[in-house]
Parts: structure tokens; sequence; C-alpha cells
């Protein structure tokens, strides 16, 4: 793996680890927390440039309405989910070269499929390091296999996390999420 200073590792154009939580957001409950973790999980949007905003955004299915989702704790964001269309995983590829240069790491795993044979499922790694030299990964999959058990063909990710802070999907489920969405509308 290389090991070099990149630019700050961010998701679109405004989400970055180490940002605080914003208290409008928890204010709006846009922001929530599950049983005894400490931790807030907030449904933010990612700021893409003007040329990949569509593509990005463009996904099908039970994902359209779910933003990105942002894991804080001790009050600032450590790790970083967002679904993309896996139509957009060249161009967001593309994107990612140009602004940080090559890849780390690049990692050839494949997708089940049930009843058909597996496909290669791409994983795109940049690795950077904080002044303080905490590392963080960002991560691009074709497909995202890590959320659900079963795989959307339609659905990739890409994910900003801290090295060893919990996975967002360790302990969130898509049934959180619904049921956060659904209490959020009854409220407003």
């Amino acid at each position: 793996a290389i090991s070099r200073n990149l630019p700050i590792l961010r998701i679109g154009t405004s989400l970055t680890l180490g940002r605080p939580i914003n208290p409008k957001a928890v204010a709006s409950e846009r922001c929530f927390r599950k049983g005894r973790d400490a931790g807030w999980y907030c449904l933010e949007k990612a700021n893409w440039p003007r040329h990949l905003a569509k593509a990005t955004t463009d996904t099908t299915g039970r994902h359209r309405k779910v933003e990105t989702i942002v894991r804080y704790e001790n009050g600032e964001a450590v790790r970083v989910y967002s679904v993309i269309p896996s139509t957009s995983y060249m161009g967001i590829l593309k994107y990612y070269t140009s602004l940080l240069g090559p890849p780390t790491q690049v990692l050839t795993g494949k997708l089940s499929r049930l009843g058909n044979t597996p496909i290669d499922n791409p994983s795109t790694i940049w690795t950077g390091y904080t002044k303080s030299g905490e590392s963080e990964t960002l991560e691009i999959r074709r497909f995202d296999n890590i959320r659900t058990m079963i795989a959307s063909e339609s659905v990739g990710l890409i994910r900003l996390y801290r090295k060893n802070s919990r996975p967002i999907f360790s302990y969130l489920s898509d049934t959180d999420l619904i049921l956060h969405q659904v209490r959020n509308k009854s409220i407003n």
C-alpha cells in the first residue's frame, strides 16, 4: 500500500471527518441516537460538483430517499456513508483520482448473486493521515455489499472513516433509518 500525504479526504465537496455535529441538525431531528449508543447518526446531504450531482443522486428503489449517513462520536464526524448508483462508479473514480492522485489500494472482490455467477465488485481505496497521525480511509465500491445481506446490482457506496471507529451498519439497520424517517414525518 502507498502511504503519502493526500488532500483532505471528503465525500462530495463538504463532508469530512472531524467536523463538529451541527446543533441545528440535532434540533431539526435529522440526527438520532440508537439505544445505549452514545454516538449520533445524522442524515445529511453530500454536496457534489455540478458535473457529478445528477450521477450521484440517480439511485433507484429503496435507496432513493436515503441521504448520506454520518456517525458522530464525542461531537465529531468519524464515519460517513453514502449510496451511489453503481453506474456512476467510473465517473466518481475519475473525479477522486484527479483530486487525490492514484488510489492507495484497489481490491478486486466479487459480488455473489442469487442464481447467477458472481460479478466483479472493485473497491478503490485512498488512505490519508490527519495532522495527529490518525488514519483516514476513503473507499468507493461499485456494488454496496456491506449494508444488507443481499446486495443490489444498481447501488454502490462511497464511505469515509477513521481507523478503529465503529462501522455504521454494525449497529444501525435499514429498519432504523425507515423508523426514523417515519417518526420525523409524523412530527413535522
